[in-house]
């Protein structure tokens, strides 16, 4: 809070008032109209005491705004704090970068638990032109105590142009309510109908009900290719204690996985419900045009 000079338009914060409110970064001016009309998520954006505009004079209603303006996005900057449940935080970081056009965001290098208690509905959803990536190892999104997501990560309908990497993504199954499917339920990382020049690049995904990562979700029963996920890249995926399919392309045209790992795989859940003939550590599907190479799998339950 607090108001600036008329004409200060970009300033560094090093912090806010609480934990959870945001880090640092820096802010500029922003009118609330094109707030409203870009979209831009609530915790990426605050209100000075001021009623200044961006290029000039006040408005009561759409001046004294600012909107976070770094090139790259923390998910710090939009409130990210370890061992909380940071999935507001999160999509709020993946928002402002939709809202951009598209922009790098960091995945901050602590613990997020994030959740969604409906089934049917995803934790987090990613848009095009977005590049996440973390910290090998220290970036960990987990999911929540009790939840049934479809799944924790997707990439949305028709995204294009995006990389996620260098994260890790945590089913946390021994905590979960036990599948309603006869071989698992929740997923971790699903691409969607349309995307196209998707890369999933050295991730460690594990301890999911599920599968572990799908190239698309979209109607997976469909043996026809209309709307197909297209040019998709997954490397150096390592999966770690899936419930079925680990690694699974499905409805996609042109796809290389390559050096990827798959340890322990058609674990059951706590009811003992993983149906073994339905599991493997690799699949490919409806597709075409899909090559594995340097991949390798071991421990199947």
């Amino acid at each position: 809070t607090g108001g600036l000079p008329e004409g200060t338009t970009v300033f560094q914060v090093l912090g806010r008032a609480a934990a959870g409110d945001g880090g640092t970064c820096f802010l500029k001016r922003i009118s609330k109209v094109d707030i409203d009309a870009d979209g831009y998520p609530t915790l990426s954006y605050t209100r000075l005491d001021d009623t200044f505009m961006p290029g000039g004079g006040t408005d009561a209603t759409n001046g004294g705004y600012v909107v976070i303006a770094d090139d790259i996005v923390s998910t710090s900057m939009t409130g990210s704090v370890d061992g909380e449940n940071n999935t507001a935080a999160i999509q709020a970081a993946f928002d402002l970068a939709n809202a951009r056009g598209g922009c790098s965001v960091f995945v901050a290098g602590h613990e997020s638990i994030v959740s969604d208690g409906d089934a049917d509905t995803f934790c987090l959803s990613v848009y095009s032109n977005t590049h996440v990536y973390g910290v090998r190892g220290k970036s960990i999104i987990k999911l929540a105590d009790g939840s049934d997501p479809t799944a924790i990560i997707r990439v949305v309908n028709g995204a294009t142009d995006v990389m996620l990497e260098k994260f890790v993504v945590d089913g946390n199954r021994d905590n979960q309510t036990p599948g309603v499917e006869e071989y698992g339920s929740y997923m971790g990382i699903i691409g969607m109908a349309d995307n196209a020049r998707v890369t999933y690049s050295d991730l460690d995904i594990q301890n999911c009900n599920g599968r572990s990562l799908v190239t698309n979700q979209e109607g997976v029963l469909l043996a026809s290719l209309t709307d197909p996920a297209t040019d998709i890249i997954v490397d150096r995926v390592r999966i770690k204690n899936s419930g079925t399919k680990s690694i699974a392309v499905r409805r996609t045209i042109r796809c290389t996985v390559s050096n990827c790992n798959v340890d322990t795989y058609g674990v059951p859940d706590d009811g003992g419900t993983t149906n073994s003939d339905n599991c493997s550590a690799y699949e490919a599907s409806n597709s075409h045009h899909v090559t594995f190479s340097n991949s390798v799998a071991k421990h199947r339950n």
